[in-house]
């Protein structure tokens, strides 16, 4: 008779169950990494769209809370918040930009308000950025230091077409491959211990009773048969099929009347 360990059974399960749930986990961790990323760079973007935006042709006031380094950002497709900040430009509450991908060929300047106009480097790579509806490109960084009010003023393009200049934060684009590694990783994991499952199940379902057990075909002993014993300090019962020594044998039974 085939046996399984009732053990061995509840461990092979546990084992599948998980591996399942790490593959679970680690894809909706791999998910979820991916749309927290996503959503800070969109985020950002809108931020330097509604409040550090300057239109081609204006200028307007930064107020910096804290020093460091920022990236002057080329906005070709945003909703440009103004709300009466931009000097000399349209008194509309939002302006729509709509640009070329490439940003031209303008001179951008920002300067404290005393006076100090701070150096702008060039990136050697553009980065172009795209999430929440608003398209940049990062051109530039400036270190704005100290803290206080500055001014971003920003030329008109030669082709007349607008559009604006910001100041923010480092941004970068979304990388999905943090989010596929860590999905991978469960993955493989998971499956690892998936397989493990598997083969404990199997295990567990071929086990027999090991030799000795009783069980009929194990090349065991057999059903146990009692054997009376005598009491302590008596002498032993002769077993019920032995004949003592020197005793006649029994008589032969006696022939059946009916076959004579």
């Amino acid at each position: 008779m085939l046996v399984v360990s009732t053990s061995a059974r509840a461990r092979a399960r546990r084992l599948l169950v998980a591996g399942l749930v790490i593959i679970v986990a680690g894809l909706a961790a791999g998910v979820g990494i991916y749309a927290a990323t996503l959503a800070r760079v969109s985020s950002g973007l809108k931020s330097l769209a509604g409040q550090s935006a300057a239109l081609s042709g204006c200028s307007t006031g930064l107020e910096v809370t804290r020093a460091g380094t920022y990236e002057v950002y080329y906005l070709y497709g945003a909703e440009v918040n103004i709300n009466g900040t931009n000097d000399g430009c349209a008194s509309a509450g939002v302006v729509r930009v709509d640009a070329p991908p490439t940003p031209p060929a303008v001179t951008v300047t920002l300067r404290r308000v005393a006076g100090a106009v701070m150096a702008v480097t060039p990136e050697p790579v553009p980065r172009h950025l795209s999430a929440g509806g608003v398209r940049a490109v990062a051109v530039a960084h400036v270190t704005l230091s100290p803290v206080g009010a500055y001014r971003l003023e920003v030329p008109e393009a030669a082709t007349g077409v607008a559009f604006a200049i910001a100041v923010g934060p480092s941004l970068h684009r979304a990388q999905p491959w943090i989010a596929m590694l860590v999905a991978s990783v469960a993955l493989v994991v998971g499956l690892v211990v998936v397989a493990l499952g598997f083969v404990a199940q199997t295990a567990s379902s071929s086990s027999w009773p090991p030799a000795g057990s009783g069980s009929a075909g194990s090349g065991g002993a057999g059903p146990m048969v009692a054997v009376p014993t005598a009491p302590r300090g008596s002498a032993p019962l002769p077993a019920p099929w032995a004949v003592r020594p020197g005793s006649p044998l029994p008589p032969p039974p006696p022939p059946n009347s009916d076959h004579t």
